[in-house]
């Protein structure tokens, strides 16, 4: 027998494989692919489980758009598209006046908010709507506004403008207007801009052209100021200059030197030249050589040696040289004149090439600042010029687009003929409600998931608890809460006691049910049918510490009435094969513990209503159908918990409290059931004032520990472990616990972490946990 989410485990093992056989796959990475494909299939098993709940979403939702549409009047749509920035971007007026680079268009392009707003205008609509309201009279921006729809599509440069109207030739003719009057508004919003355009071009103009006109006639100044064109050039020549004057200097000086030595030898011949000196005549002309010999140097540096004024001065000099001898010698001799002549004309050219070279040099000083005064009035004349330009081409071209009287906008799509607006179309507004009914039912789904915090499936309950799972209880159609004889599957019809009325209600039943019954009726492979005499000596091999003669414990006859023989019939009819079977499989994987051969387990659950003593009953049945003694404690000895007594209708006037207490003996406490030779029951009897100190007591520490060796199996059934000191007491001494969670009940997701955690702490043991209310249980009768 196995579960329906087979597949689903076959698939999980299947992909293990495949990522343990990829030698590139990590731990890791299988991890988290096997999560991920754990997480899908809680998707889908909770998709499935709330499917209920997401279809009545749907189908209200649906419901509701459905009415709501077909109370709607019928209302037409239609549109036209207009292209209102080129594709290709054109250099706006700031653009070619500045003579930049257009920045992106989310910087400079058209404030597409703004441009809806604007064409949303009364001012806008006003003048367009006049020519409906001849046709369509009532047609103001107030009633037209509302239905109007102006959208940018996208990040596109393209608006669409729509129409809605219960009358579609009304659509038409408005659409039809719009689209002439945006276009319109459009040409008039360029033409306004060209010759603003224009306007601000023939203002600015003349105060470009004066700054133009001011920077040449600056430059101009400082031309003529200091003699040059180029500042660059013009420092570099005075360079040389310097240059060729200091060796000059320095030749002068050395020839001076020599002069000199010259004169001192001609004084002590000839005495002092005392006489030139005193020669008023000699001191004329030697200073009208001087002077010339200045204004040679001097022009020289300006025009050049090969200049006509410097050879005319040269030419006076030459002449003066003749008189200045004759009068030196006339002063003095011959000698002495020729070398006091010469060495003054070395002195009077050297004094004119000092005076030359301060001059240079002073000028060469101040050309770092005449450059760079230079360097700023061009460049701002280049600036001041390239702007002129520009203004005067921009100035064109203005006045170009003026006279083309172009529309800057384009009609992509002219006004299409109104359809039927989708909202109007009963059907497909359910369509669209029922797609949104299942959206919000898949996050209803999630949040009633959330809220129920439970495991609906066996693979979620192994894949969150780290604990082996024993057992899969399937969830019994026949089983009705709040009705305890509903609670248990009578195995006596399968053992062989059921009365006529069963058979003559088998007699009537279809060949399929003759064959399930057959099929039901088997007994097991593994154990013979045991004869009532045959049990009654196999039980007495077994050691019975506690002295009790089993043979002679009271058979309770359980009565049976023919609705409950009915009921029970058909109860094992549908499905007491495979829901026994699922005990017979839980007792099978218990002794595969490996535990002892005589066991005492205590059955509980987290939360009341789990099915636990449901559980510990048909746990106990398949057990001793298998040839096993099986003793089931009764120890609900609080109010409030449904006793074994009322499930098996059992007389519950003495039990195990009235044991402890020491009303009766062991044997008067233990009844066997007349239908079951192998079963063993001890009710709770009356509930004790103090149930904890009867659970604590020496007597059934004593009691616990005798009865698992007298018999094969015990099974003491708990009240829930959740807040009660009970399981602790009864669990001491025993082989563990057994705990039975039932799926899909609220709540007891929590509720199992936390008795888990409290079974941790108290250091009791758990063999296992048992998945109670499986659905889609199935047998496989082949297996």
């Amino acid at each position: 027998m196995k579960p329906q989410s087979a597949p689903d485990s076959t698939l999980a093992s299947l992909l293990q494989k495949l990522g343990h056989s990829s030698p590139q796959s990590s731990p890791d990475e299988t991890n988290q692919a096997g999560e991920a494909t754990w997480r899908m299939f809680q998707v889908v098993g909770m998709l499935r489980r709330k499917a209920v709940v997401i279809g009545i979403s749907a189908l209200a939702m649906a419901g509701l758009m459905g009415v709501r549409t077909a109370k709607n009047i019928p209302e037409f749509q239609g549109d036209f598209r207009l292209l209102v920035e080129p594709v290709t971007r054109k250099a706006q007026v700031a653009d070619q006046l500045t003579d930049t680079k257009a920045p992106p268009p989310s910087d400079k392009g058209l404030d597409y908010s703004t441009q809806i707003e604007v064409l949303y205008s009364p001012k806008l609509l006003n003048p367009i709507l006049k020519q409906v309201n001849k046709q369509y009279p009532g047609s103001t921006v107030e009633s037209v506004s509302p239905k109007l729809s102006i959208v940018r599509l996208g990040e596109t440069k393209i608006i669409e403008v729509s129409y809605r109207d219960s009358n579609p030739d009304k659509v038409m003719l408005i659409l039809q207007n719009l689209s002439r009057g945006y276009l319109e508004y459009s040409r008039e919003e360029q033409q306004a801009q060209l010759k603003q355009g224009i306007k601000f071009v023939a203002q600015e103009l003349p105060k470009i052209q004066n700054r133009v006109n001011s920077l040449q006639k600056q430059l101009e100044q400082l031309r003529q100021q200091y003699n040059f064109v180029d500042p660059e050039s013009f420092s570099q020549d005075l360079a040389k200059q310097l240059v060729s004057l200091a060796q000059q200097r320095q030749a002068m000086q050395s020839e001076i030197a020599a002069m000199q030595t010259q004169r001192a030898i001609l004084n002590q011949q000839l005495g002092q030249a005392v006489a030139l000196q005193q020669s008023a005549t000699y001191q004329a002309t030697l200073q009208k050589f001087q002077v010339l010999e200045q204004q040679i140097t001097i022009e020289s540096a300006r025009f050049g040696p090969n200049a006509p004024n410097i050879q005319l001065l040269q030419r006076q000099q030459e002449n003066l040289v003749p008189i200045l001898l004759k009068q030196a010698a006339e002063a003095v001799g011959d000698q002495l004149a020729k070398a006091e002549n010469a060495l003054q004309i070395t002195l009077a050219r050297y004094r004119a090439l000092s005076t030359s070279s301060d001059q240079l040099n002073q000028q060469y000083r101040q050309m770092p600042t005449v450059s760079r005064q230079y360097n700023e009035l061009q460049r701002e004349l280049n600036i001041a010029t390239e702007s002129l330009t520009r203004f005067l081409q921009t100035q064109d071209n203005l006045q170009i687009q003026a006279a083309k009287d172009d529309i800057p906008w384009q009609l992509l799509s002219e006004p299409t003929r109104p359809k039927l607006k989708p909202g109007s179309d009963p059907i497909k507004s359910m369509i669209s409600g029922a797609v949104t009914g299942i959206m919000l039912g898949i996050a209803l789904s999630f949040i009633l998931e959330k809220l129920q915090n439970t495991y609906f499936t066996v693979d979620e309950l192994k894949h969150k608890v780290k604990l082996r799972i024993v057992g899969i209880i399937p969830l019994h159609p026949g089983f009705k809460d709040g009705l305890p004889g509903l609670h248990i599957v009578d195995l006596r019809s399968v053992n062989g006691t059921a009365s006529p009325s069963h058979q003559s209600i088998s007699a009537g039943s279809a060949d399929l049910k003759h064959r399930i019954k057959d099929l039901l009726n088997q007994p097991q492979p593994s154990v013979k049918p045991l004869e009532p005499s045959q049990a009654v000596e196999d039980t007495q091999i077994v050691e019975d510490p506690l002295n009790l003669n089993l043979d002679a414990l009271k058979i309770h006859d359980q009565p049976t009435s023919h609705n409950n023989l009915d009921q029970n019939y058909w109860l094992r009819e549908y499905d007491a094969y495979g829901f026994m079977e699922a005990f017979r499989t839980l007792h099978t994987n218990i002794q595969h513990l490996e535990l002892d051969s005589h066991l005492s387990l205590v059955v509980s659950t987290s939360l009341p209503n789990e099915g636990g003593t449901t559980v510990a009953i048909h746990l106990a049945q398949a057990a001793a159908a298998m040839g096993k003694r099986v003793l089931l404690v009764d120890s609900h000895l609080r109010r409030g918990s449904i006793l074994v007594d009322s499930l098996l209708g059992l007389s519950n006037s003495v039990g195990l409290s009235e044991y402890l207490s020491g009303k009766v003996s062991l044997g008067e406490a233990i009844q066997r059931l007349s239908w079951e030779s192998n079963l063993f029951v001890m009710t709770a009897g009356d509930l004790p004032p103090d149930p904890t100190r009867l659970l604590a007591s020496e007597k059934m520490q004593h009691l616990k520990h005798h009865l698992q060796q007298t018999f094969d199996l015990v099974l003491y059934v708990v009240p829930p472990l959740m807040g009660l000191a009970d399981v602790k007491l009864i669990a001491m001494q025993t082989n563990g616990i057994l705990l039975v969670t039932r799926l899909g009940k609220w709540g007891s997701a929590k509720a199992l972490s936390s008795t888990l955690e409290r079974l941790n702490l108290a250091h009791l043991p758990c063999v296992g946990i048992v998945a109670n209310g499986q659905k889609n249980y199935t047998v496989d009768l082949y297996a």
